[in-house]
Order: structure tokens, then C-alpha cells, then sequence
């Protein structure tokens, strides 16, 4: 066996220690500097999110600003002008201010939407006449109410004639303006992109409830509860009930009585008006009815529970007109859940005063019943059935519900007498109405006070003075 020398033996071990050496960077060195070199890219390509992220954050604090300033644009815009024009939510505004001052409204007429641009603000606005006969005072009243509203409304026109005895009469045109439908308040956010509402008051589920009506449809001939057309109280039922096709007047208690009907709603007449305005509703005519073919069904929702809200079935097209006291109102429901929303109607007299009748303090019944309720007294006849009112109080629970309406009549006893009656009696003088003619004049002519006006309309029934044309014949009562 060769023996190493001392310098081989030092360069064996010396080449030992570069291979101890290499494995030692190959095995651990080796991976860490490659975990580093990942770690860099990773940091570099972390830093660029991070930009990205500043950048986005300080784009959304500028964002958040804009709209601030858009907003409080909205805000100076909404302070003088509607955010939406709906006619509903101004004829409720008149009606307010005619009852606060006893002012007499015999018609109520809107213009076409206009548009117009004001100081770059695209507006549109629409315009209302109102005819009026009243005191010197109440209109003077009216004014101020309409000058001290928060929303800017202009007067265009004023139309003043003075009849003596401290009645005058005329019109004025008002304009409303709104800077455009859909304008945001404030809570809106611009960041989110929603459905618009439907705010049309007169149907604001088209296009998507028929399906529900489908259903309803399809669920009849299974229900024997929704098929009941004949659960009325036993208050209405003891008197025998005899319907005649020929005139639409129906015979009670053995001929002692004769009810008119007043609406059948077989035609859709009405609208829908919420307060306060954020509430949602429909009204469509149903193929269930009390009688007849349809009946009006209503679908409300009062959103959240509230001190006190309601809900309007306004009347529209033909009035319904009740030309003296009836002795009983009669109205036929179907409630599909029971609740404690109240049921009301409200009768404007032949003065311009309104009167609230209570038709129901709840809705504690299933299926069709027939509501019966008395006019309340004082009431200056003709007058005129505005609306239905539905309305709930104290933060009730219940805030959707759905209802049927028919068959609207009023009950009168074996005395109530039509034109015709008094025209044969001696009591009346004919009178032919000739040009330039006036309820004013004409009062004014046989009575010598135009306040007796009222008489002459109770006994022609008139209930719009503008409706009366020349050559036509007035019944003249003889005051003894």
C-alpha cells in the first residue's frame, strides 16, 4: 500500500471541505436564495397592488365628493321645486288648502306636461286651472297658503268678478314645476345601479302583476271560500232583496225602501294616491265580484309601521253624485286576511265641506261582506263621493294587505222624489236659462240674495255650476 505524503494528505483534505462545502449550498444555501429571489418578485408585485389600491381609494375619496356636491345641488335644487309631478299628490294638496279656507272648487283642470330650461336646470312643470266662488277673505287666505309653500308655485293668472253680498267668483292658473322625475334626495346613493321605481299612481304594477291575477285565476275553481259571492251580515240579510235589470234599482223590505246603485265598478274609474308618498299600491279590476262581472281590487303596501298612513281610492270621470240624504250607504268587501285597518269615505257637500263617514273601524272578516253605514247629518245636498280611504294608526304590524270592492249603492225610503215629481207640483216656476245666465244672477233674480243659489242646485240637481247651458230648463222653488 502507497503512502500518502503530507501534501497529498493536505489536498485530499482540502478537497473534502469543497465538497462538504458545495453539498452544503447545493442542499441549503441553494433553495433559500431562490426563496429570496421569489420573495422579491412577490414584494415588487405586491407594491404594484398596493398602488393600485391607493389609487382606488383616493379616486373614491374624490368620487365621494363629487357626489357630495352633486347632492347638495339636489338638495338647493329640491328646496324650491316638486321632486315628482304626480296629479294625485296635488289634487290631495288643493283639497287640503280649499277645506282649510271654505272655498268652493266646482272643477279641478291640468295642462300637458311642459319642459323648460332655467339657468341650465332642465324643469317641467305642469299647469292647473281652478275655478272658484267663495268670500273676498277665503280667497285672500287661499293665496297666502299657496305664497308661504315651501315649494315654489306660480300664480300665472287671477281671474276675480265680484257678485255682490261678499261672494266673488273666478279662477286662477297655477304652475308646478319639478326639475326632473326620479331626482335623487338625500340618502340616494350614486354608487349602486337599481331598477327605477314605478310611480304612476293610477296602475304602478303594470306589466308584472298579471301574473299574480293568473294565479288567482287558476286557484277559483279550487277555493270554496274565494267562490262565496254571498256572505253578506245578517243586518243586510233579513229584508227580502228583489233586483231589477230595467232601471238598476234594487227593491228592500217589501218595497219600503228602493236603493240606487251608485258604482258597480265594472269599469276602472279610480286612483291610487298614498300618504305619505313613499307608499305602493295598484288598483285593476278582478273577475270576482259581488255582482255583475268585476269588482275593483286594490293591493297596498304601507312599507314599514308608522304613527298613522293611508292609503286613497280617488274617484275620476263620471261623479257620484248623491242628490239628497240617503238613509243608508252600502258597499260590498272582500277581505282576504283580517286587520286592523279602518275604512273610511269622504263626502264633499254642495258647499265645498268635506265629511269623513266611517265605513268599518277594521277589516275583522274572510270573503265578501256587505257593509252597511249612515250618512252623517248636516250636509248640504247635491254632493259628491271623492274618495275611499284606508288607513292604519299606532304603528300597526300589518302593513300589506289586498281587497275587493262592489257594488257602491245608497238606500232612500218610498220618499225620495226626483225632478219630475216636483215639476208637477205647484211649488216650482220654470225658468229657461238665457245667455250670460249665472246660479248668482238667477238667485239673485227670484230671491234677491245669491246665497239661495244652493236651493235652486238641490232641486235641478246641479252639481257643477259650470255645467249649465243656455235653454235649459231650471226648476225655481216658491219660497211661502
Amino acid at each position: 500500500m502507497m503512502k500518502l505524503t503530507k501534501r497529498e494528505k493536505m489536498m485530499l483534505q482540502l478537497l473534502c471541505g469543497l465538497v462538504i462545502l458545495y453539498g452544503y449550498f447545493y442542499l441549503l444555501v441553494g433553495p433559500q436564495l431562490e426563496k429570496l429571489r421569489d420573495l422579491k418578485v412577490e414584494k415588487a408585485s405586491s407594491h404594484g397592488v398596493i398602488q393600485e389600491v391607493e389609487t382606488s381609494l383616493s379616486s373614491k375619496e374624490l368620487l365621494e365628493k363629487e357626489i357630495k356636491k352633486i347632492q347638495q345641488n339636489i338638495e338647493k335644487q329640491n328646496k324650491n321645486y316638486f321632486t315628482t309631478l304626480q296629479q294625485g299628490t296635488i289634487l290631495l294638496l288643493l283639497e287640503q288648502w280649499f277645506n282649510a279656507v271654505e272655498i268652493h272648487v266646482p272643477a279641478i283642470t291640468f295642462s300637458e306636461y311642459s319642459f323648460e330650461t332655467v339657468a341650465d336646470v332642465e324643469l317641467k312643470g305642469i299647469t292647473v286651472t281652478v275655478p272658484f266662488e267663495g268670500q273676498y277673505e277665503a280667497l285672500m287666505e287661499l293665496l297666502k297658503l299657496i305664497r308661504e309653500h315651501e315649494k315654489r308655485i306660480i300664480i300665472s293668472q287671477l281671474n276675480i268678478n265680484n257678485n255682490l253680498n261678499e261672494i266673488i267668483t273666478g279662477s286662477m292658473l297655477l304652475e308646478f314645476y319639478s326639475v326632473r322625475d326620479g331626482v335623487l334626495t338625500e340618502g340616494d346613493n350614486l354608487l349602486i345601479e337599481s331598477t327605477p321605481k314605478k310611480v304612476n299612481p293610477f296602475n304602478p304594477f303594470v306589466g308584472y302583476i298579471h301574473e299574480f291575477f293568473n294565479l288567482i285565476e287558476q286557484e277559483k275553481d279550487y277555493s270554496p271560500e274565494y267562490n262565496n259571492n254571498n256572505i253578506f251580515d245578517n243586518s243586510f240579510n233579513n229584508s227580502p232583496v228583489i233586483k231589477d235589470n230595467s232601471n238598476g234599482e234594487v227593491n228592500i223590505s217589501k218595497n219600503t225602501k228602493k236603493t240606487v246603485l251608485l258604482n258597480d265598478f265594472e269599469t276602472l274609474n279610480t286612483f291610487f294616491v298614498g300618504e305619505p308618498r313613499d307608499i305602493v299600491g295598484t288598483l285593476s279590476l278582478d273577475k270576482q265580484a259581488s255582482n255583475g262581472q268585476h269588482s275593483l281590487k286594490l293591493e297596498y303596501d304601507f312599507i314599514r309601521p308608522r304613527q298613522k298612513t293611508s292609503i286613497n281610492v280617488v274617484f275620476e270621470g263620471d261623479k257620484i253624485v248623491l242628490d239628497q240624504q240617503p238613509e243608508d250607504l252600502l258597499i260590498s268587501v272582500y277581505g282576504f286576511e283580517e286587520s286592523q285597518h279602518r275604512i273610511s269615505m269622504v263626502l264633499r257637500d254642495a258647499k265645498g265641506k268635506e265629511h269623513i263617514i266611517l265605513i268599518s273601524p277594521s277589516i275583522n272578516w274572510t270573503g265578501w261582506k256587505k257593509l252597511q253605514f249612515k250618512p252623517p247629518l248636516g250636509v248640504s245636498y247635491p254632493a259628491e263621493i271623492k274618495r275611499i280611504f284606508i288607513e292604519t294608526e299606532s304603528f300597526d304590524a300589518t302593513t300589506r294587505s289586498t281587497l275587493l270592492i262592489d257594488q257602491l249603492e245608497a238606500v232612500y225610503n218610498d220618499e225620495h222624489n226626483d225632478i219630475k215629481k216636483v215639476e208637477d207640483s205647484t211649488d216650482v216656476i220654470k225658468y229657461e236659462v238665457k245667455a250670460g245666465d249665472t246660479l248668482f244672477s238667477i238667485s239673485r233674480k227670484f230671491y234677491n240674495d245669491p246665497a239661495m243659489r244652493h236651493l235652486i242646485m238641490e232641486n235641478n240637481k246641479i252639481s257643477d255650476p259650470n255645467q249649465m247651458k243656455v235653454g235649459q230648463i231650471l226648476l225655481i222653488p216658491k219660497i211661502k
